[in-house]
Formats: structure tokens, sequence, C-alpha cells
């Protein structure tokens, strides 16, 4: 048996022998199925929460090529003096990736 609650307050429950029904192990400890959810106001209209897809280990991994572009470019630009068209495209494609995996993580 194991009993995990989510991050929205719900409890999942699972038979490994899969031979119980969940509403037999609910009632067997004087629960409704209800009971297992978390409470909804009337009106109130609660918004999933985000799925994150990558853990932060996996979207640091996806990010570092990016960062050493971005410093690689940094020193031509210290140089130089002067950024092209092209390093600006490539700088702010960079950003760009950064800022979505900025959301995209769950730990």
């Amino acid at each position: 048996m194991a009993i995990t609650e989510t991050a929205d307050g719900t409890v999942l429950l699972h038979c490994f022998r899969n031979e119980c029904a969940v509403a037999d192990i609910a009632g067997a400890v004087g629960l409704d199925l209800s009971d297992l959810f978390p409470q909804r106001f009337d009106g109130v209209h609660v918004a999933r929460p985000v799925r994150r897809r990558f853990s932060a280990a996996q979207a640091l991994a996806a990010i570092n090529l990016d960062v050493l572009e971005v410093l690689v470019i940094i020193g031509a630009i210290l140089r130089r003096g002067s950024v092209t068209a092209a390093e600006y495209e490539r700088l702010r494609l960079s950003v760009s990736r950064v800022s979505v995996l900025k959301g995209a993580t769950y730990d």
C-alpha cells in the first residue's frame, strides 16, 4: 500500500497487490472519496499547478553551451569594442533559452 499527497492536496492511494479499489481503501478508514481531494470553494477557480518538465540539473546541462557562447562573444566584444549583428542575435537567442528554462524546472 502506498499513500501520497500531491502538491495540490490530493491524496493518492495505491494497492501493490492490485486487489483493492480506492473506494474500498478509503471506506476502510472511514473516508469518502471526496475526502481524498482538496476542498473546493464555490465561485473560486484554482489553476492547476504548472507542470515542470526538467530537473534543475537537466536545465543547467542544457544551458551550459549557451553560457559558454555568451562568454566567448563577450570576449570578442571586449577585444573589438563592438558587437556584430550575428553576435547580437546569438546573444538574444541564448538569453531567450535561459528565460524559457527558468520556469521549466520542477525542483
